[in-house]
């Protein structure tokens, strides 16, 4: 399962239709509730929910009548920062050594595949943010003794969405980006030495 919640209010903030059951059946006395009916754009917030020891980035979207453009409600949803980034998945592949980080905009780390304290300043290890370049990849030797090689990119948002600032980063040791070109060359060698 993406999310952890998602559900749906009516015009007057009373829920009209959800994923589970929520602890409160009427909306409109939330903050979240209230902002997102004012300027009527999408908001997006990462929260830490300590009694599930999870981050989450909760979506809160307006809803219009296609027609008449009246407003007509709101939807949120919750998801769980590790199923946007599938860690479980992605670092499982080739690069024992892959680490995948989600960055604020203030230099706090929001998420990692490595053990990490959530909203932990990381402008020591990562100044290589401090540019304005949208995308980028470098060689570093902030995080350890090996040097690693980082690729990152920030979010530009799209349409009306606007951009978080956030950037997603990944490292990888440097050696471990050779290895299969390593094994290559040893298969190569082993062919060329039983052609002879």
């Amino acid at each position: 399962r993406t999310y952890d919640e998602v559900f749906i209010t009516n015009q007057f903030g009373v829920n009209i239709g959800q994923s589970n059951v929520t602890s409160d059946y009427y909306q409109a006395d939330e903050t979240w509730w209230a902002e997102t009916k004012e300027n009527g754009k999408p908001g997006v917030i990462v929260e830490h929910d300590e009694s599930a020891g999870s981050n989450s980035i909760v979506i809160h979207v307006p809803i219009y009548h296609t027609d008449s453009g009246e407003f007509i409600g709101i939807m949120k949803a919750v998801l769980p920062l590790s199923s946007l980034v599938r860690d479980n998945i992605i670092s499982k592949g080739l690069f024992d050594s892959m680490v995948i980080e989600l960055v604020s905009d203030k230099k706090e780390l929001l998420y990692s595949t490595k053990k990490h304290t959530f909203f932990s300043n990381v402008s020591r290890t990562h100044t290589f943010l401090d540019t304005d370049l949208p995308s980028n990849t470098i060689t570093s030797n902030s995080f350890g003794p090996k040097q690693q090689y980082v690729a990152y990119a920030r979010s530009v948002g799209h349409g009306s969405y606007q951009s978080q600032g956030w950037v997603l980063v990944t490292r990888y040791e440097y050696e471990d980006i050779f290895k299969p070109l390593q094994r290559f060359t040893y298969i190569l060698a082993g062919l060329s030495l039983r052609s002879e």
